[in-house]
């Protein structure tokens, strides 16, 4: 979902995920996403996140982080809304609990490196059977992560394990739906050859639960037509 217009103003400062150039000749060193937080009266608690790295790319060494701004350790964010520019990036580390409406919530302008990182930690999300739409940002995984909800993958856009495990609760890229089963990055990638979504580090597995979006029909019944078709001895009509 692209940002809109409310609550937003001009950008006055940025965070950096990288807090040397490389002309510098120095070492690079993680930094994180400019954060803004606004609570409006009535939010209850849950405002909104405002991510905004003017557009650096995370070329620092971060290997707890994946150059994101985290929810850390035993820290709790209830958010209504998610905004993600410039390289926003926003992740979840082991303890951590991010708690948002649905990931609707989350909107984004665009930019290649935009995501939302998977570090050990736990999404709340109200919605019953929602859906990740990975339309205009990217999922990183770092460590063994469950997400239990199915994601839609435009093939623009990628899917990253840095190592460890991944399960996802239902996986389709594009049109095309991956089956149940446990797969490498590039035995996905084939499935939908020449595009190359996934990326992995060797030895990490994505494994794809059953997509449990099924259509229920529903049958009702005629009580005339089921005790007409009992005397004739046929197996009952739908009405």
């Amino acid at each position: 979902m692209k940002p809109g217009s409310k609550n937003r103003g001009a950008i006055s400062a940025a965070g950096s995920l990288c807090r040397s150039t490389p002309a510098a000749g120095t070492d690079r060193n993680p930094g994180a996403n400019g954060t803004i937080y606004v609570e409006a009266p009535g939010d209850n608690g849950a405002g909104t996140l405002r991510f905004y790295d003017k557009g650096y790319g995370p070329t620092a060494t971060y290997p707890d982080t994946i150059g994101c701004a985290p929810v850390t350790e035993n820290q709790t964010w209830p958010v209504s809304r998610i905004i993600l520019e410039q390289t926003g990036r926003i992740g979840v580390m082991t303890n951590g609990v991010l708690r948002i409406p649905s990931f609707s919530c989350i909107e984004s302008d665009g930019a290649a490196m935009n995501a939302l990182c998977l570090l050990g930690g736990t999404i709340e999300n109200a919605t019953e059977g929602d859906v990740l739409d990975l339309s205009d940002f990217n999922l990183d995984s770092r460590g063994d992560n469950v997400f239990k909800w199915k994601v839609v993958l435009k093939s623009n856009r990628t899917l990253s394990t840095v190592d460890g495990n991944l399960t996802l609760g239902g996986l389709r890229i594009d049109n095309r739906r991956i089956a149940q089963g446990a797969y490498t990055a590039d035995e996905i990638n084939a499935l939908v050859y020449p595009q190359a979504p996934i990326i992995g580090s060797p030895g990490a597995t994505i494994t794809v639960l059953a997509d449990k979006s099924t259509t229920v029909f529903i049958v009702r019944w005629s009580e005339r037509a089921y005790t007409h078709s009992t005397r004739g001895g046929k197996v009952p009509s739908a009405s």
